[in-house]
């Protein structure tokens, strides 16, 4: 599963061309990255706007904005 990181004489460096056949998982996982960050900081400012710039490019891209359709309402802290 680590096999697209690789370590370097500092920090840990992206390899595009993974050992395994799993591609662009690595790029999945740093647009999702992304774009989870990007919504929290939209909820935090109130950003409408942006939560609907967000919204609709998370369905171009086939990317979820957010993981909160995955938590059961009971189990959501207040105001998410």
């Amino acid at each position: 599963m680590t096999s697209f990181v690789e370590p370097g004489k500092e920090e840990l460096h992206i390899k595009y061309d993974q050992d395994y056949g799993y591609r662009y998982q690595a790029t999945y996982v740093v647009a999702a990255a992304c774009m989870f960050a990007r919504w929290v900081i939209a909820r935090l400012t109130n950003d409408a706007a942006l939560l609907d710039r967000l919204d609709r490019t998370s369905d171009q891209l086939i990317l979820p904005m957010t993981l909160l359709e995955s938590v059961p309402p009971e189990r959501r802290r207040n105001g998410l």
